[in-house]
């Protein structure tokens, strides 16, 4: 992928610096409407000269598409460039004798991919008022808008929540060994039947959870 993608852009710098560069435009052409690479799925490609402030080659620019995985490379490259090091995690009010606390959407906390962050849980726990959970602050939707219907199942796409707690998954890693599954948390093993065989592990429960660890 990477080799192909590199013969097209030299085609195209070659359109600023070949004399027959109508010919060039539709070599380029002919391999967007012909590879086989491309052959199976929608295509658009747009190769843009800030300096100069012009397009040197465009396919399919004006078209609608679904953002592709690589647009994560931009949004990471934001948050670093953008935010700081740290992001308050919760706001919180007292009052007599009650801790209010509001979250703020952090996905951290008590997350094994993040170190387990206890710090907001610590805090509250520590309190010795009332505490009341507050989310009449969180007006959106646990679904994101423009999210696929076939990913729900996955990891990556874990339900929204104001206060997200471990990372809003249940996390499952099988160790072959002794034909074990651990949950984490691992007071949901309570709550479920594991059958386990050499084919398949089942589980069975109140509620449908997700798996972002199945090592086999």
């Amino acid at each position: 992928m990477p080799k192909f993608f590199t013969v097209i852009i030299l085609l195209i710098i070659s359109l600023n610096s070949c004399i027959s560069a109508r010919k060039t435009r539709r070599s380029i052409d002919h391999i967007f409407t012909n590879h086989q690479l491309l052959s199976d799925h929608h295509t658009g490609f747009s190769l843009y000269d800030p300096v100069r402030k012009k397009i040197l080659y465009e396919y399919n620019a004006n078209h609608f598409f679904t953002p592709a995985s690589n647009t994560k490379i931009i949004t990471l490259f934001s948050a670093l460039v953008t935010l700081p090091d740290s992001l308050p995690s919760l706001k919180y009010a007292m009052k007599n004798d009650t801790l209010y606390f509001w979250g703020l959407g952090d996905p951290t906390t008590l997350n094994p991919g993040f170190g387990d962050q206890d710090d907001n849980i610590s805090f509250i726990s520590r309190s010795e008022k009332n505490i009341v959970w507050c989310k009449d602050h969180f007006r959106d939707g646990r679904f994101g808008e423009g999210w696929a219907w076939d990913d729900y199942l996955y990891s990556y796409q874990a339900e929204k929540s104001s206060f997200p707690l471990f990372g809003n998954l249940l996390h499952l890693q099988y160790h072959p060994a002794n034909s074990e599954l651990i949950l984490y948390p691992n007071f949901c093993d309570v709550n479920f039947k594991k059958e386990i065989n050499q084919h398949a592990i089942e589980m069975r429960g109140p509620i449908a959870l997700k798996s972002s660890r199945h090592n086999r």
